[in-house]
This record gives C-alpha cells, sequence and structure tokens, in this order.
C-alpha cells in the first residue's frame, strides 16, 4: 500500500452471500519500505460488514486484511465504507463496500414415515440468532401437515416446534416447511393490565429473512378392506364386483386407480348418492400367464383411501373346439384359425399336433412368429384315411397347440412365466367316399408338340393298396400314362405316387380324357369300419388338353416381335389384322361332322402375361376389342389394341384366341414403357447451411381404397434430400390423400442440388425433378475509421476536392516556365503552323 494518485480513488468491494452465512474476503496489504506500519480501520454503513478495527503491518511483508460480511435478512442493497488509516505515514485508503443477501439455503431435511389415517407426530429444533427476540410464523405446502401458528424464542436461543401428519392418501410427497419472521404475536401488560411497550421495538428489517426445511414423506397405505382372488384364462377375461356404500349426507366421488393391477380396466371414477350404494365393476383381461399382486383403491378426499388387496392368476388359454371338417377321401379340406400376438414384443409360437396323419398346418417350418400387437391366420388341413370318423387306433381328431418359448419376468413374484402361454385348438374330422370327378387336369401344348404332367396321387389309407388304372379316351388318342405297368401297382400307407400323363395333339381343338384309379385295400381290410365290405374306391381325374398354334399378322415379317410403344401416362392405339386359314387348325372331317358349332368362330380373347401370376396391371393398362370377323368370306380378323402404362415397365404379353373347338391361337406382343417427363418440379429452399428445410405435399390413391407404396430418390439425387414417409399407404381423396415430406440439408456451397423423386405404387408411378435453392450470398460490407488514402471519404475529411486535369490543360493560353518554349501561345491560328 503506497500513496499514490490512484490509491485515493476510493475502490468498490462486492460481497455476497445467503443470509445467516458469513463470507470473508482478504484484502492485501503490501509493505514495501524498512519500517512496521500501524493501521486504524474505520467501518461505516451496514452493520453486516465487519473486521479488526487495528492491525500491524511488518516491514518487506504483505499483510491481509479479513472483511467479513454476515447477513442477517435477505436483501440486495448492503451499503457500507471502509477507510484504513496508516498513521505512521499519515495517508489514508478507502473502500466502497456492497453486498447482496439471498435466500439462504435450507437449514435441514426432514425424512419422515406416516400411514394413512394415522396421525404421526414429528418436531423441528428451531435457532434464534439473532440478538432479539424472535417470533416466526410456519407455513408448509402439505395441507394435511398441521401445527401451531408461529413459535416464539428468546434472542440467542432456541426452540422445538412439534406439528402433526395425517394424509388421506398413500405416496410419497415432498415439500417445504417455513418458517418466517414477524411481529411480536405476545403483548406485555403491567399489573394494571396496560400493555407494556417492547424494550426493542421491531423494525422493518427484521423480517427480511426466513429459514426453512425440505420435508420427505413416504405415506404407507392403510390395511386392505380384504383379499380378493381373481383367475382369469389368457386372452380370455373375468370380472370383478366390488360393493360400496357412501356414509356421508350428500352425493360423492370416488377416484379409482390401479396398483401394480396389469391387463385390468374399469372406470377412473365412480360417484355413489347420499346415504347409497353402488357397485364397481373391474375387467380383467390377461394378456400373459403368471401371478401379480396389486391394489385396487378408492379415494375422497372427505372420506379419505380405502383398498382391496387382488391376486391376479393367469391361466393358459381355454381350449377351443374348432367346427368339424368334412373332406372326402383322398382329398382335403382347410379351416382357418387366427392366432393373436397382443404383446408390444414379436413372438414366436412353437406347433405341435397330436395326429399329424390327418391334420396339417400349411407352414413349412414348426414355428410361426408374430410381431407385436398383430396377428397371423394359419389354415389346419384335414385328409382323411378312411370313411367316417376314423378307426378306434386312430381317429379323426387332433389337438393342435401353439405354445410360446419366449420367457419373461414377473415384476411381483419374480418368477419365470410363459408370455401368452399355450394355445390350445381340438378339431374333428369326418371322411367321406371320393368325388365322382377330382379336379380337372389341364395340359396345354403347341400342335404336335407332346406335353407331359404329373398326377400326384396318395394312398389316403394307413394300410397297403393295390391300384388299377386305365385311361378313357373316346375319340381323342392325344393322351396316354406313361408308365410301363398300369396293374397291380403297390402303394405303401400314405405314399404319393407321381402318375405321368403326355399329351401331343394333332388338332386344333380341346381334347378331353379321364383317368380312373382303383385302389384296393388286403382282405380283411376295409375303407369305412361301418362296412366290412367296402374294401375298394375308385378315383376319376378329367383331363382335358388344350392344343394351340402360334399365328402372324398380314404382311408381317418372320421371327419379328410385334412392339408397341407408349409414353407412361399417355395412351396409343393400334391394330392388328390376322387371316384364319385352315392350315392353322389341322381340323379332321369327322371332328368338324360332329361339332354342333362354328370351330373356327372366335369365342373368346384376351391378353396374358403367361410369365406372371398377377393380371391386375395388364387389364388396367391394356384393352383389347374385336372389330370384324368373316369367316365365311374373308376368315380375316382384325382388333384395336389399346395401351395406357402408369408406370415404367416392359412386358412380353400373348393375344390369346380361344375358337368355338376350344383350341386356341396365339400372338406374341412385347409392351414397352418409355421414360414419361416429370409430374412436377419440386423447389426447396433452404435457409442455411446445416439447417433443414422441409417442403409437404398430398399424394392421393387413383381408386377408391388405399394403396401401397415406396418413395425413394433415385442413386444419381444429391444426399442432401431425404423423403418420409419410405413406404405406406395412399390414401384415397375422400381421406385427404397422403403427407409426404420433402427435406433439404445442403452442407456446402457453391453446388447445384438437384435429385429425382419416384413414388412407386403397384400399378401407377409418380416422377417429380427436385432442386434445392441456397439463400442469395451477400458479401459482407466493411467500413475502417481509417479511410483509404484514395477513397472519397479521405477525400471530403480532409476538405480536399479532386482535380480535372484533363479540363486544367483546355483552358491553358501559353506555355509554363517549365517550357522550353516559355510564354508561348498554346492556341494555333488558321492557315498558320507551330514547329518546336
Amino acid at each position: 500500500m503506497t500513496q499514490s494518485e490512484n490509491e485515493k480513488q476510493p475502490a468498490t468491494l462486492y460481497m455476497r452471500t445467503s443470509v445467516f452465512t458469513p463470507v470473508q474476503q482478504h484484502i492485501p496489504i503490501a509493505n514495501a519500505t524498512e519500517d512496521d506500519w500501524n493501521m486504524v480501520v474505520t467501518l461505516s454503513g451496514n452493520k453486516a460488514f465487519s473486521g479488526p478495527k487495528a492491525f500491524r503491518v511488518e516491514a518487506k511483508s504483505v499483510y491481509q486484511y479479513p472483511l467479513t460480511f454476515n447477513p442477517q435478512i435477505e436483501d440486495d442493497k448492503f451499503q457500507g465504507q471502509m477507510i484504513i488509516d496508516n498513521t505512521d505515514l499519515g495517508f489514508q485508503q478507502t473502500y466502497k463496500l456492497r453486498g447482496k443477501a439471498d435466500r439462504g439455503p435450507p437449514v435441514g431435511h426432514l425424512q419422515i414415515e406416516s400411514k394413512v389415517g394415522r396421525v404421526t407426530t414429528h418436531s423441528i429444533e428451531i435457532a434464534n440468532k439473532r440478538a432479539k427476540r424472535t417470533a416466526y410464523f410456519v407455513t408448509c405446502n402439505l395441507p394435511f401437515v398441521q401445527g401451531p401458528a408461529y413459535v416464539c424464542i428468546a434472542q440467542k436461543k432456541t426452540a422445538r416446534y412439534e406439528f402433526q401428519i395425517c394424509s388421506p392418501k398413500r405416496g410419497n410427497y415432498k415439500g417445504v416447511v417455513v418458517f418466517q419472521p414477524g411481529p411480536w404475536p405476545i403483548k406485555d401488560v403491567d399489573s394494571d393490565g396496560d400493555e407494556i411497550p417492547a424494550l426493542e421495538p421491531d423494525e422493518p428489517t427484521d423480517f427480511q429473512y426466513s429459514l426453512w426445511f425440505t420435508i420427505d414423506i413416504n405415506v404407507e397405505p392403510p390395511d386392505p378392506q380384504s383379499t380378493v382372488e381373481l383367475t382369469a384364462p389368457c386372452l380370455s377375461s373375468n370380472s370383478l364386483i366390488v360393493p360400496l356404500r357412501n356414509p356421508l349426507d350428500h352425493r360423492i366421488r370416488l377416484e379409482v386407480e390401479f396398483q401394480s393391477l396389469p391387463d385390468v380396466s374399469g372406470n377412473d371414477t365412480i360417484e355413489i348418492d347420499a346415504n347409497g350404494e353402488a357397485r364397481y365393476e373391474l375387467i380383467y383381461k390377461p394378456k400373459t400367464v403368471g401371478c401379480w399382486n396389486g391394489g385396487l383403491v378408492f379415494f375422497n378426499e372427505e372420506i379419505g383411501e380405502f383398498w382391496y388387496n387382488l391376486n391376479l392368476t393367469s391361466t393358459n388359454p381355454r381350449k377351443v373346439d374348432l367346427q368339424p371338417m368334412n373332406a372326402p377321401l383322398g382329398g382335403y379340406t382347410t379351416q382357418e384359425i387366427t392366432l393373436e400376438n397382443p404383446l408390444d414384443e414379436q413372438i414366436t409360437f412353437q406347433t405341435m399336433s397330436s395326429n399329424n396323419n390327418n391334420f396339417s398346418l400349411n407352414t413349412d417350418q414348426d414355428t410361426i412368429t408374430i410381431p407385436a400387437q398383430s396377428q397371423t391366420k394359419v389354415n389346419v388341413i384335414f385328409n382323411p384315411s378312411s370313411i367316417g370318423s376314423g378307426t378306434e387306433q386312430q381317429p379323426h381328431q387332433s389337438i393342435i397347440s401353439f405354445s410360446n418359448d419366449k420367457i419373461q419376468t414377473n415384476r411381483v413374484f419374480f418368477a419365470s412365466i410363459d408370455q401368452v402361454g399355450t394355445l390350445t385348438y381340438s378339431v374333428k374330422g369326418v371322411g367321406t367316399k371320393p368325388q365322382k370327378l377330382q379336379a380337372p387336369v389341364i395340359i396345354k401344348t403347341e400342335i404336335g408338340v407332346s406335353a407331359t404332367t404329373n398326377i400326384s396321387f396318395q394312398n389316403p389309407s394307413n394300410h397297403t393298396i393295390r391300384c388299377d388304372l386305365s385311361l378313357s379316351t373316346g375319340t381323342s388318342n392325344s393322351f396316354r400314362v406313361v408308365l410301363d405297368k398300369l396293374e397291380n401297382i403297390t402303394l405303401g400307407p400314405r405314399e404319393r405316387f407321381p402318375i405321368p400323363i403326355a399329351f401331343c395333339p394333332e388338332m386344333l381343338a380341346r381334347h378331353e380324357a379321364q383317368l380312373r384309379i382303383i385302389g384296393r385295400l388286403s382282405p380283411g381290410k376295409t375303407w369305412s369300419p361301418d362296412n366290412a365290405d367296402a374294401s375298394e374306391l375308385s378315383w376319376t381325374y378329367p383331363l382335358q388338353g388344350i392344343a394351340f398354334n402360334w399365328i402372324a399378322q398380314r404382311r408381317e415379317t418372320d421371327n419379328e416381335l410385334k412392339t408397341i410403344e407408349c409414353v407412361c401416362g399417355e395412351r396409343i392405339e393400334e391394330q392388328l389384322e390376322f387371316e384364319l386359314n385352315q392350315n392353322l387348325f389341322r381340323f379332321d372331317e369327322r371332328y368338324l361332322i360332329n361339332m354342333k358349332k362354328n370351330a373356327t368362330a372366335i369365342e373368346d380373347y384376351s391378353i396374358v402375361n403367361e410369365n406372371s401370376p398377377n393380371q391386375t396391371f395388364i387389364q388396367n393398362s391394356v384393352g383389347i376389342q374385336l372389330l370384324k370377323r368373316d369367316n365365311e368370306k374373308t376368315n380375316i380378323a382384325r382388333f384395336n389394341v389399346v395401351y395406357s402404362p402408369t408406370k415404367l415397365i416392359t412386358m412380353d404379353c400373348v393375344l390369346v384366341l380361344t375358337l368355338g373347338s376350344g383350341g386356341q391361337l396365339k400372338y406374341p406382343i412385347r409392351f414397352v414403357t418409355r421414360d414419361a417427363p416429370p409430374d412436377d418440379e419440386i423447389v426447396v429452399e433452404t435457409v442455411g447451411l446445416n439447417r433443414t428445410s422441409t417442403i409437404g405435399f398430398r399424394l392421393y390413391s387413383p381408386t377408391d381404397s388405399p394403396i401401397p407404396f415406396e418413395a425413394y430418390l433415385t442413386s444419381n439425387s444429391d444426399r442432401s434430400f431425404s423423403i418420409t414417409p419410405e413406404r405406406g399407404d395412399l390414401l384415397p381423396a375422400s381421406a385427404n390423400g397422403t403427407l409426404l415430406k420433402l427435406s433439404f440439408c445442403p452442407t456446402v456451397y457453391g453446388r447445384t442440388f438437384t435429385g429425382m423423386l419416384i413414388i412407386d405404387a403397384k400399378d401407377n408411378q409418380w416422377k417429380y425433378v427436385v432442386r434445392g435453392l441456397l439463400p442469395q450470398y451477400e458479401a459482407p460490407k466493411t467500413h475502417s475509421s481509417l479511410p483509404s488514402v484514395n477513397s472519397d471519404d479521405y477525400a471530403s475529411r480532409r476538405g480536399y476536392k479532386k482535380r480535372n486535369f484533363i479540363l486544367e490543360n483546355l483552358q491553358l493560353h501559353q506555355t509554363a516556365i517549365s517550357s522550353p518554349i516559355k510564354g508561348a501561345s498554346v492556341l494555333t491560328k488558321p492557315n498558320e503552323t507551330t514547329s518546336v
């Protein structure tokens, strides 16, 4: 500390703490001289500032003066002044003191245990640190905490404050208890009854602080009214009726809460008339197998809380009896069942059947996986082995079960339980005699070309049989059985036997035949337990052979594939003309005599894609109409083909003409869809780099029902673009369509952001060009306080005006002194030449 002009100026010290929490600031006093200093400190202003009144600073040392700030009230305007006098050197340093006192931290934390309906008493010790008596007025934000309104404490003393807790409802409650000083509530009187004035009257600043405690009360529930056992099969339901009574003289409403009760439902509230009764119904519909314990809690502010302890048990789902199934011997029938997964996670069922001989499922694996919150359908297939309900050893009945092998932990009992348990279905079947005719076997081939197909015949019996095969062809010799042996063919129990049938037509017609299979059991065996003589059965398979031939258009080049091209979304029409001559049909005269209708007449025509089972797109995009057919005169057939594609695709199709003879004429056509211009352009303007801008638009299903779609950006699109959702259902216009959102988030400047958005549906496609725009870049404008020498601002600041030297030179009349010819005129007279 030295005497200087700067040190004569007062310094300002700022100090901050909470009320009743002193804080200390050390002020260094440096003595660089060879003599000790005696210092005197004078403090004025608020008494919250304090420190030693005198101290000594030894030579060549630094003394840390401790200045203490200890506020007794909450305020932000504490002011004071401290003067440090050097009595040896005769100079002083002045400090302005400023302080702020915040609300203090909690004095303590109270952890209290209580119970509903029971009064719990607790007390707090309060200390009065002030030098005068103080009355603290008490408040608490928990309504069920009650106690005296105030507590009086003498100066520098402590007292205990006692309060009671009586909560009407269980739970964990957190709050605060605040002790706020206020006017002394007790009046002192003398013997005459007159009020004695306080020796130290209250000041307004005496009440500018508070003491407070945090409080955490854990309220346990009351004893239950009773314990109830409730059991229900998984995926089924059961109910519980609880009788209630209102003891009050007015209508009340009870709030209902389920404590640790899974898969239960019921009303959230129930109202009961004055002195009346009511019944509350609880529905228990478990989704999992196991046991749980919880509570059904009723609450009202006036009555309080009461509850019932519930023990819930969920057993395996009930066995479901399916409808009886009937199927002919050698055939089968199906019945559909629905498996549901009510959980929020995927589950897998293991399938089992007690009779795999007659009953099976339409699945290749022994497990069935069902996604969360969804269901799947499974077909039960019944294949009888005898006529009737089966034998005693092998009845036509089965128990089909679906067991869930996943394990979860019950949070109440910590026991392992099956999630859904085992779903059990019981099914019975009855076998009947074989149908007179089985499903027809259809074979198609070109004239003169042999085609072969197999008839898969299975021995339906559980015993060995011997089979005889016979082929009835009528007038057609186009079919034959490709086997070396047709009689006494031995088939073991449930054995499958492929029977190859060859078809080679020589005439453009539909050929028919029948294959009969006779199955004989061994002596003593019977097809029907009710008829001992039923040892022989037969199965008849109708055979239908359709011959076809290829045709070409008139004046068409050989081996030229007809191609119809159209731009996606547009429409094109073309005509096809065919000459149907007799060489195509190869009809036998005897066949034509027996025909009751024109064998060459076109009875039906269509365009099909033989390589695709789904013909919906062809039906929606290709149309054909027969314009003219004159068999008697020209045998010319003309067709009008309309192609209107809605998506980019190439299809190899066939025009099929079905004649009166049953034969077919085929003509190959290739439909090609050319890329169409984009449907529209979408421009997205961003607000800056690394900031996403989104634009939304609605797309509608072209039909009256939703259709699935997939939205994506082509591979050459900029990665700054994204589309959501990427897949889903396009809603029709009546449902306001589907909202799609295109987002753009650029990361660099100086690029062109483009892309192609494709929205692909089953039979439709939309294409949009997308462009991303960056905000217009503006170079920053700078301004320097020191202008450039050549700038206009610099010239204006110096008061200098720019000179126009060209204009000044034009105004000169004679040469200057620096010229070799001094004072000569620079103006040339007419007809006079100046030479230098």
